[in-house]
């Protein structure tokens, strides 16, 4: 059989070159050709773009996105849409999924949280690190966080001279400032 012969024993399924497409398939055989149909449904010749799906309109299959936003006033009615698609109204904020009949609100529940982080997902405050408390004072610029044994206080950092170095105090330790002077940090 050469490459050109689609013939076979039953001149039943024979291809004669030229012979246009037929059913869901369009153009001319046995060159390229174009689905133009899924199982006997037309399919619509608007191309798709990223991310959009084809979806059954009742008459073609078209392209469209499962996931829509838009105004109130824009919304698409429900009926002309599949099941479990969404829809986000941007002037209310509010979140729609469609039955395919009638459009349904969903509800969204913020999460509370708790342990170091208390309060509603949107609004939340770390009162504690690792467990372990925070002080309830503002900071200041330059201030940093210090375990006094029971809570994270923040404090200012303490410079003092070196001449005031006790080496039996372990709260301080002997630096060297950005002038050269000796210096104690508290730490």
């Amino acid at each position: 059989m050469r490459p050109t012969d689609f013939r076979d024993e039953s001149s039943i399924s024979d291809l004669i070159m030229g012979t246009a497409g037929g059913g869901d398939i369009s153009g001319t055989l046995p060159g390229a050709v174009t689905v133009s149909g899924i199982e006997g449904i037309p399919v619509s010749a608007t191309a798709p773009t990223t991310g959009q799906l084809f979806y059954y309109d009742g008459t073609q299959w078209l392209p469209a996105s499962a996931v829509q936003s838009g105004t109130h006033a824009a919304r698409p009615a429900a009926a002309s849409t599949n099941t479990n698609w969404i829809y986000y109204e941007t002037d209310t904020s509010q979140l729609f999924v469609s039955n395919g009949s009638a459009w349904q609100a969903l509800s969204v529940s913020l999460v509370t949280l708790a342990g170091d982080v208390t309060g509603p997902s949107g609004a939340n405050t770390v009162v504690k690190i690792n467990g372990s408390p925070l002080g309830t004072l503002t900071p200041a610029s330059a201030d940093r966080l210090r375990w006094n044994g029971s809570a994270w206080l923040n404090s200012a950092l303490v410079w003092t001279p070196l001449t005031a170095y006790d080496p039996t105090t372990t709260n301080y330790l002997p630096l060297v400032d950005g002038s050269g002077n000796a210096v104690m940090a508290e730490v």
